[in-house]
């Protein structure tokens, strides 16, 4: 089997996958998709239609390393993120990550931007920071991922930490100020990514 045909038969077979998933003719178990995954297109033409045709794609006569490079592209195009792609977060970081994001975000000022809806609705989900396993691919400053209520944002780990990414989103100064209070446990976080000859000279990392 060719790229070329590979290619034609995931986006025939994913489509098809995703008209079933609009029609009621599948569902997903509990663990193949992440909790919300409705509320993204993206995460919905993944988990639904690509994700699961391995096996079919297999059995056509695709190899393993075909599947493997086209899921890749495919996972880059929806940037979809795995669990198995991101490093852990103590648990008790993570509880003070969420806590402190939506205290700064209580002190954030009215006039700050903000989501219609969510004038109207007391709980805002998904505040989290991800570091990525892969930052060894990265030769850029030490960052992390803060998800807002509104998108994502780069973080720098530096001090003081700076908006990479600013998209105008409300949440990006309390952003930075979470990372700034958790600095020096992020920044442990994100070595453990790096290979040896990419680690910061220690000065780096112990002046934070």
């Amino acid at each position: 089997m060719t790229d070329e045909e590979l290619e034609k038969l995931l986006l025939d077979w994913s489509s098809a996958r995703f008209v079933d998933w609009q029609n009621g003719k599948i569902t997903l178990r509990q663990g193949e998709a992440p909790a919300g995954f409705e509320d993204s297109i993206h995460e919905i033409l993944w988990y639904v239609g690509v994700k699961p045709l391995r096996g079919r794609l297999l059995e056509a006569g695709a190899l393993e390393s075909q599947i493997d490079a086209a899921f890749a592209a495919r996972r880059q195009l929806h940037g979809i993120v795995e669990p198995a792609d991101l490093v852990v977060i103590p648990a008790d970081l993570e509880i003070e990550i969420d806590s402190d994001l939506r205290a700064f975000l209580e002190e954030e000022p009215e006039s700050s931007m903000r989501r219609l809806d969510e004038k109207h609705v007391d709980w805002i989900k998904e505040l989290r920071v991800e570091i990525y396993l892969n930052e060894s691919q990265h030769r850029g400053r030490p960052h992390v991922a803060v998800f807002l209520p509104d998108g994502k944002i780069s973080v720098s780990l530096q001090d003081p930490p700076v908006v990479l990414t600013p998209k105008q989103l409300r949440g990006e100064a309390s952003a930075r100020k979470v990372v700034e209070k958790h600095l020096v446990r992020l920044l442990k976080l994100w070595e453990t990514t790096r290979p040896d000859d990419q680690r910061l000279p220690p000065s780096a990392s112990d002046s934070t």
